[in-house]
């Protein structure tokens, strides 16, 4: 009973005065349903069941560190890096023709990276207001445009940096950058920008 309440509560919070509160309000539930729910049984192990009911819980919902929340926020993060590699495909297949928005073919797509869900992505986009689509083709919104111009960017920078500081090969990079490049931070872009931009690879937002 000392230890359960307490773990419970580390799962919600990182400060020390709302963790013992909360510890002590666990603590304080537990006994008070143990007790009353555990009629006829030995009180003591069914304050312990329940205690341990607490933390479950908690381990599965607290913000932050349950699982299930973890798990959701893991989802929501794999369907917006999708979505980012769907418009910055589209912008690196369209580049040699900007600022005209050109139609391209959805089949030059699929040749063009390995996708778990196109379709969906593709109709997640349209509701964003991020691509025009008919039948088989699709194209970039000015919108589209705009943010697909700044996720180049952001992993042509992310690119060179690997390169040059992080010290991997060439070939491996664009995976590497692929999978790291959402959390690159405001500061290392602008740090990196002028050198894109004397190379001239620098997007045109």
């Amino acid at each position: 009973m000392i230890i359960l309440p307490a773990s419970a509560a580390r799962l919600w919070t990182n400060r020390l005065y709302v963790m013992l509160l909360l510890a002590g309000a666990i603590g304080m539930a537990a006994g008070l349903l143990g007790t009353n729910l555990g009629k006829g049984y030995p009180a003591g192990a069914v304050i312990v069941l329940t205690a341990s009911g607490f933390f479950l819980i908690s381990l599965l919902v607290a913000p932050g560190r349950g699982i299930l929340m973890r798990l959701f926020a893991e989802y929501q993060l794999r369907k917006r890096i999708a979505r980012e590699h769907l418009l910055r495909s589209l912008y690196e297949l369209s580049e040699s023709n900007l600022p005209e928005r050109i139609w391209l073919p959805i089949q030059k797509l699929h040749e063009y990276r390995y996708w778990r869900s196109l379709t969906k992505l593709i109709a997640k986009a349209k509701e964003s207001e991020f691509v025009e689509i008919t039948k088989n083709t699709i194209r970039l919104t000015p919108i589209g445009l705009q943010r697909s111009a700044e996720l180049t960017k952001a992993h042509r920078l992310w690119e060179m940096y690997l390169v040059q500081h992080a010290g991997i090969a060439s070939d491996h990079v664009d995976r590497d950058a692929d999978d790291v490049e959402h959390l690159l931070s405001a500061s290392l872009l602008l740090e990196l920008e002028q050198q894109l931009a004397s190379e001239g690879r620098l997007p045109k937002l």
